[in-house]
């Protein structure tokens, strides 16, 4: 009689090991298909908006320099006073950096202003997309376009240079599970 109930326990606990083992493992996939929630993107959607005002496009030539994931900075000359271009790119590109600042050059470097409303501004919107387009995360940011009038006289060498210290470049990077931060 020993000997079987000794064999039963070995049973049992047997059984209890095999069971605690399973749903460990079980544990570990869930844990696994939780974080694949998180990372249910499959697509990233970038506009870039650059808007200046046709005083600035009078006087200056007006550059909206984008970079994306490649690292690759394009630039756009502004021929109008908006721009805009929207991206994709896919996820497996993730994390990645998306970038935009812009550039003013006058188009006379010697001359001065004359009655000048100079104004810059730019907003990068960044999106997350899931297989069936649904966005699952924004983030927009940028300057506002800001306009002020310009002292008669002033150098337009000297508001380029000034406008172009003083503009912050517009950066948002996303990680890998599709969480947008500046």
């Amino acid at each position: 009689m020993k000997k079987i109930n000794l064999w039963m326990l070995a049973a049992i606990l047997f059984c209890g090991l095999t069971a605690t083992v399973l749903s460990s493992c079980s544990k570990d996939d869930d844990n696994s298909s939780s974080s694949d929630t998180n990372a249910a993107f499959t697509k990233i959607k970038i506009v870039y908006t650059a808007e200046t005002t046709q005083s600035t496009l009078d006087a200056f030539n007006v550059k909206a320099y984008r970079a994306n994931n490649d690292g690759v900075t394009e630039p756009v000359t502004l021929s109008g006073t908006s721009w805009t271009e929207t991206i994709e790119i896919p996820a497996s590109k993730a994390p990645c950096t998306i970038e935009m600042y812009m550039v003013t050059t006058p188009k006379d470097a010697t001359g001065t202003s004359s009655k000048l409303s100079f104004g810059v501004g730019k907003t990068v919107q960044v999106i997350t997309l899931d297989a069936n387009g649904k966005e699952i995360n924004v983030k927009k940011d940028g300057t506002v376009l800001h306009s002020s009038d310009i002292i008669d006289g002033t150098s337009l060498a000297e508001i380029a240079k000034n406008s172009n210290n003083g503009e912050s470049r517009v950066i948002i990077t996303i990680d890998k599970n599709g969480n947008i931060n500046k």
